[in-house]
């Protein structure tokens, strides 16, 4: 995620003035706008989170050369924060009886399926920054 609460978006078509002045983002160009913005755009099909960076090969991959012993916890991608960010806190449909974010908007939303558990992952660190930014 971008700074001071700026996400990241990639157009999927040309937008004009998204980003608060009269600019123009061309289709596939990569560009910032806050929170509440990103949640429109992305909601309404003109832009979406940038495609999570893959990892170098050699940046071991937990493939079948990977020792049992090397398992270390998964860093929370940042696009999943970033999607969370990006949903409506007033739309019931987007949230669980818990209070967590559902899956499916946030696979809808990264162009990916996103597990429970990455859910659950991520909403915990979110959680935590939210708690830390209110003090």
């Amino acid at each position: 995620m971008a700074e001071g609460g700026r996400v990241e978006l990639v157009a999927r078509s040309t937008i004009v003035g998204a980003t608060g002045k009269d600019e123009v983002v061309q289709t596939g160009e990569t560009f910032e706008v806050d929170a509440a913005e990103a949640g429109r755009l992305v909601a309404c099909g003109a832009a979406e989170l940038p495609a999570p960076p893959q990892p170098a090969p050699d940046e071991g991959d937990g493939g079948p050369d990977a020792e049992a012993g090397d398992a270390k916890a998964d860093p929370v991608d940042e696009d999943l924060l970033a999607a969370i960010e990006t949903l409506d806190e007033s739309d019931p449909n987007v949230w669980t009886g818990d209070g967590k974010p559902k899956v499916e908007p946030l696979s809808e939303l990264l162009g990916r399926e996103v597990t429970a558990a990455e859910r659950d992952a991520a909403w915990a660190e979110f959680s935590e920054e939210e708690d830390e930014g209110s003090d």
